[in-house]
């Protein structure tokens, strides 16, 4: 077993300085700088990306066996495609280009949305926002197998699913004031909706790791609700951030912390809501932290609540209290470590 792993290290290496070796070759024979860095490469080793950091707008597309070159000027997003037959990638424009790496060929160029692409598990379907009517936004779909295209219009965010070609995404409806949470199948021209919530602001957060449950925050004006929505049967539940606590403290959902483990479980952070006042502040001695310090763990710790929701069982508690104020989640989520940000540290284990 031992031989058959050092074996494997030994090829890999080989491929390794095989396609470095190439590189170096082209480079020789270049007018390329000490500046010059290797951004990207094929999985099959025949295209390198360089980019010249003394000119960021010059990024060159370079064919490891010929030395064939192409300029691509300034990009971000850069994706190989369809077995490596496809460069992607938008430039400082916000313009959208598919490059056929057969002929060197533009065959796509649009403008994009906040400068931004997104493709599915295996990318070969390529999805991204384009302006539409009445300043509402249209998810346009390019199926690199089959050439097809679709388009759904007033689509606010969407989101692939990690191993299938599932898309879930959120529209809006100016006549009925809602919102509506759809699923749509590569290569259908049908869409399912899911779940329907009066026009708030709505944010798909992302997939449980179950790959079959979406977690969804509705903005509301008393702190938001988090939804766990199976995209198979349709269930829906809930939790609103106005019955996790009794007090009369404004409160909010942040759902930019929110993760999963393995069993349905989420931890996600409520935000305690405090009105500024610039005009003075206040040094206690009696701190344990100073000042300075104290405002900065106000603003990322301490003002956090973190909260342990079981979607399985719609089952919720509050892990952090006025005395452990932080959290630390186990990355398997089988514990949770709460503990008193001052000094000296005060800890209790959660499971």
């Amino acid at each position: 077993m031992a031989i058959k792993y050092v074996n494997s290290i030994l090829v890999i290496l080989f491929v390794c300085l095989g396609y470095f070796s190439k590189a170096q070759e082209i480079q020789k024979t270049s007018n390329w700088t000490k500046h010059t860095l290797f951004t990207d490469v094929s999985s099959d080793g025949k295209w390198v990306v360089v980019n010249d950091m003394q000119d960021k707008n010059n990024v060159i597309l370079i064919q490891t066996e010929s030395g064939v070159r192409k300029e691509l000027g300034s990009i971000i997003l850069l994706k190989f495609l369809k077995n490596n037959d496809i460069l992607s990638f938008v430039d400082d424009k916000s313009n959208l280009h598919l490059i056929d790496l057969k002929t060197l060929k533009t065959i796509l160029q649009v403008e994009v949305l906040h400068k931004r692409y997104f493709t599915n598990h295996d990318q070969t379907i390529i999805s991204y926002l384009r302006k539409g009517e009445k300043e509402k936004k249209d998810l346009q779909l390019l199926d690199l197998k089959s050439n097809k295209s679709y388009t759904i219009h007033d689509v606010e965010n969407y989101q692939w699913h990690p191993v299938k070609d599932d898309l879930i995404f959120l529209t809006s409806n100016t006549d009925s004031n809602t919102k509506t949470l759809k699923k749509w199948k590569s290569g259908s021209e049908n869409q399912q909706s899911l779940f329907i919530s009066p026009k708030n602001e709505v944010k798909i957060l992302g997939w449980q790791s179950d790959q079959k449950s979406i977690l969804l925050l509705e903005n509301t004006v008393d702190g938001g609700i988090l939804y766990t929505i199976n995209t198979q049967n349709k269930e829906v539940k809930s939790l609103a951030c106005k019955t996790l606590f009794s007090d009369e403290v404004v409160r909010k959902i942040n759902g930019f912390d929110t993760t999963s483990d393995r069993n349905g479980i989420v931890f996600f952070n409520v935000d305690i809501v405090k009105s500024k006042n610039d005009n003075y502040s206040i040094w206690d001695t009696q701190d344990a932290l100073i000042a300075p310090r104290k405002a900065v763990a106000e603003e990322y710790v301490l003002n956090k609540q973190s909260i342990r929701w079981d979607t399985k069982t719609n089952e919720f508690s509050i892990i952090t209290s006025n005395k452990l104020n932080a959290v630390i989640i186990k990355p398997n989520f089988n514990y949770a470590l709460a503990y008193d940000f001052g000094y000296p540290p005060e800890f209790s284990s959660v499971s």
